[in-house]
């Protein structure tokens, strides 16, 4: 296992990615918390530093696609699973270069909703197609039964579901001359949640019917969903608040989730190919 992980993070994309995430984290702190006003900072370094943002879900998901091969691309579950979420990765770098465009050039400072979050919707979709790619990997399909069993693992994103909406419906005002924002606001959560379910659904099956052999990518799977979820439910709230500003904290967040989504295909795209579906 020692092995495996060396093998991994020495992996020349692996190397990328991690170097961009500290470049950018070196530079988040830094303008976090010594700059007074990061849009008062050179234009030029402003977008520089969102290119190395977006950079790294962009190796990640153009790493996938072709990495992909290695599982026999469409033809396996987990094949789709990581073109499903290396697909979902490049349109998350579709909506932040959007994000980017407005507030950089258009000067707007919280572009919400905007053509950015058509990007962000569609990869929670390819995202919840992934994740049931992965927990079918160790069964062919998932019966009401299978799934009753592990009835417990709908209660995690449940929990985190019931928790969000109570924080983000207080003082909440509905705007219904901006039904677009209103559905956004309460879909974004829901669909962030149910790929969660589905790869901690996964986990479980793959420690009993395939010894573990794929946990730990799967870990990684889990933690970056986790990540995505808060970060969209931090903007969320930022945004619906008037707080939002870029390079904040959720902006940091984001950053977390794309590495952790990266280094979770980089893990399983090199692993063994034991799990013929």
């Amino acid at each position: 296992m020692k092995k495996f992980f060396n093998n991994a993070i020495k992996n020349p994309v692996s190397i990328s990615v991690i170097a961009l995430f500290m470049a950018y984290l070196i530079w988040w702190i830094w303008s976090y918390f010594f700059v007074p006003n990061v849009s008062s900072m050179p234009l030029f370094l402003n977008v520089s530093f969102d290119i190395v943002f977006q950079l790294v879900s962009l190796f990640g998901g153009i790493f996938g696609l072709i990495a992909s091969k290695r599982w026999g691309g469409t033809k396996s579950f987990i094949g789709r699973s990581i073109i499903a979420f290396s697909i979902g990765l490049l349109l998350q770098c579709f909506g932040n270069s959007v994000y980017s465009y407005n507030i950089r050039f258009l000067n707007i400072q919280i572009p919400y909703p905007s053509i950015g979050d058509l990007g962000y919707v569609t990869a929670s979709l390819f995202y919840i197609y992934g994740a049931l790619m992965l927990a079918k990997v160790s069964k062919t399909t998932l019966s009401l039964k299978l799934i009753g069993n592990k009835i417990w693992t709908l209660f995690v994103p449940l929990i985190m579901l019931i928790a969000s909406y109570a924080i983000f419906l207080q003082g909440y005002i509905f705007d219904w001359s901006n039904p677009v924002k209103i559905f956004l606001d309460f879909i974004i959560p829901f669909i962030d949640a149910i790929p969660i379910m589905f790869v901690l659904l996964a986990f479980l099956l793959s420690k009993e019917k395939l010894g573990g052999a794929i946990k730990k990518p799967l870990i990684f799977f889990i933690l970056a969903l986790v990540f995505q979820y808060l970060s969209d439910f931090i903007f969320l709230y930022q945004a619906n608040n008037g707080i939002y500003f870029t390079d904040g904290f959720s902006d940091l967040m984001y950053a977390i989730s794309y590495i952790l989504m990266t280094l979770s295909l980089i893990l399983l795209s090199i692993w063994p190919s034991i799990l013929p579906d």
